[in-house]
């Protein structure tokens, strides 16, 4: 499933919901063929493919990584 979310400061919002069969970079480029905006992706190699001046990284993904790391911390270090 690929989205694309218009941002709430925009006068008229919307989602745009994309299911393709697959999530190959044709797929990708296809669906992002004269977007303009900011694409908030993770590391997936197809993103790199897209043609876009403007990426940020995905959120969740971040705060996945400062979990597993406060995890680490606490954990009993076997001796």
């Amino acid at each position: 499933m690929w989205v694309l979310r218009i941002p709430q400061t925009a006068q008229r919002q919307g989602i745009y919901y994309a299911y393709k069969p697959d999530w190959t970079a044709k797929s990708g480029q296809e669906l992002y063929t004269g977007f303009t905006g900011v694409l908030q992706c993770d590391g997936y190699s197809v993103y790199a493919s897209v043609d876009c001046r403007n990426r940020v990284g995905c959120l969740a993904h971040v705060r996945r990584k400062f979990f597993e790391a406060a995890k680490k911390i606490t954990e009993p270090k076997d001796r």
